[in-house]
């Protein structure tokens, strides 16, 4: 009964126990009355059989003048079957019934639906408007081609009453059950619409209060069933992004408390600056520095993220080469590099390429994948930056010594749309994303092509600028 409680489960049962009525009402009212006229039809060819019958009976007693012969008849006739008959002879008078209260008009001239057209020669039959009759049939009575009276029979209402009381039963019968049938359809039906929509209510109404764990789970693949796997898939899609939100959260605090504790164990040790050697003094403040610059770019890539998950970064383009993004992450990140004793270098076998895009954001996204495979390189391993260029695309890729990606196939190039497991912690696995949002951002994507041995190729494929060369780029930037 709790599926009757649901408003769209109530309105569902009603609205379809009342089509079902609705439906048996009207196939009852057409199936009594062709049942009806099929009976009768059946009703007025036994009453014809019955009249040609006894018109070729009585035919000789009539023609040789023996009424009395045709009485008896009659009288035996009525104690086999239930129709009414009487005879007429050629001049409409009486010659005998079947039934008493008309034995007694014995030689009287008689009037009855069928009696006129039977004395012509013709048949007739129908609904009688003879009191007390409900069908009739009168054939002629014909001796040596002459016409010498009637025969009438007919089936009286006393008679079909019962038969008719029946019929209506039954009908009312059929009625009762076709309407259970469809209340019982009908709740069925509505309980297995209605359960669905009030489970997505119940499952909105916990995902508006933080709760991504429900879902509809609803079966079959009907448009109902297709619309609750197409919101399940949709709180799957935002928990996958809460829990990527709340990872990169989590790493980015733990950066900033990282950097903040290296900050303020540096002034700590500057307060006593007096008893400390230059060179001591140097290196703090060089430290200083480098941690000022990891919380600048943690915010700017905090920031990053916020625009391009809103869908709000806009693009300053302006035409430059390849190789010119390529020398400018290598210059910002060659100190960070001899500090953790990497080698960073431009692979000298690279082709360059004009490219149309926005000069600052892509060299963001560079820095970032530099410094992860800076970061993921052993001491004494190089990082590699390169360029390439086939079927209209240009490709950024920077190679590193590190262990490679393990939650992606190995030796195959492989297209990210979401961060891959390597970069979960860190300020790198925001970058990561922004990479990403970069990298769609100018109509192109990013690649991986893992290797555990050899290291790790990322790569920002993006579409060329085929309208001019990398010396016309250059010769641009440097009359600028």
């Amino acid at each position: 009964m709790n599926a009757l409680r649901s408003g769209l489960t109530l309105r569902l049962v009603l609205s379809h126990v009342g089509v079902a009525t609705l439906v048996a009402i009207v196939l009852s009212v057409f199936l009594f009355q062709d049942i009806q006229q099929r009976w009768l039809n059946s009703l007025t060819r036994t009453l014809l059989d019955q009249a040609r019958i006894t018109a070729d009976v009585v035919a000789t007693s009539i023609e040789t003048d023996k009424p009395e012969a045709v009485r008896t008849y009659l009288q035996a006739l009525n104690n086999a079957v239930t129709v009414r008959v009487l005879v007429i002879d050629r001049t409409g008078h009486l010659l005998g019934a079947t039934e008493p209260e008309e034995q007694g008009l014995t030689g009287a001239q008689l009037s009855a639906d069928g009696l006129d057209q039977a004395l012509t020669g013709a048949r007739s039959e129908g609904i009688s408007t003879t009191a007390g009759d409900l069908v009739y049939a009168a054939v002629p009575i014909e001796f040596q081609g002459q016409v010498i009276g009637a025969v009438r029979t007919s089936y009286g209402v006393s008679e079909l009453a019962d038969a008719f009381q029946s019929l209506r039963t039954g009908i009312a019968i059929g009625l009762l059950l076709a309407a259970g049938l469809g209340a019982a359809a009908a709740l069925l039906l509505g309980y297995r619409l209605g359960q669905p929509a009030k489970r997505l209510a119940l499952v909105a109404a916990a995902i508006a209060q933080g709760d991504l764990t429900q879902r509809i789970e609803a079966p079959g693949n009907d448009e109902i069933g297709q619309a609750a796997k197409a919101f399940d898939a949709m709180v799957d899609q935002l928990a996958a992004e809460q829990t990527e939100r709340s990872e990169l959260l989590a790493a980015a605090s733990h950066d900033i408390h990282t950097s903040v504790s290296g900050v303020r164990l540096t002034v700590d040790l500057l307060e006593d600056i007096e008893s400390l050697r230059p060179a001591s003094r140097a290196l703090l403040l060089r430290g200083l520095k480098a941690h000022c610059i990891r919380l600048q770019r943690l915010a700017d890539d905090l920031l990053e993220a916020g625009r391009m998950g809103t869908g709000h970064a806009r693009l300053e383009l302006s035409d430059f080469s390849a190789l010119a993004v390529l020398e400018h992450v290598v210059a910002s990140l060659e100190a960070e590099a001899q500090e953790k004793a990497v080698t960073l270098r431009l692979d000298p076998n690279q082709a360059d390429s004009a490219l149309r895009s926005d000069f600052t954001r892509l060299a963001q996204a560079l820095v970032d994948l530099t410094e992860n495979g800076i970061r993921h390189t052993p001491r004494g391993g190089a990082v590699r930056l390169s360029s390439s260029v086939r079927d209209g695309i240009c490709r950024l890729s920077v190679l590193d010594g590190g262990p490679g990606f393990p939650n992606i196939p190995q030796g195959v190039v492989t297209r990210l749309d979401v961060r891959p497991r390597r970069f979960a912690s860190g300020r790198l696995g925001l970058g990561l994303n922004i990479a990403i949002g970069i990298a769609g951002a100018h109509g192109g994507w990013l690649e991986v092509l893992s290797n555990p041995v050899e290291g790790s190729q990322v790569s920002l494929a993006l579409p060329v600028d085929k309208t001019r060369a990398p010396d016309d780029v250059v010769a641009s930037r440097t009359a600028q």
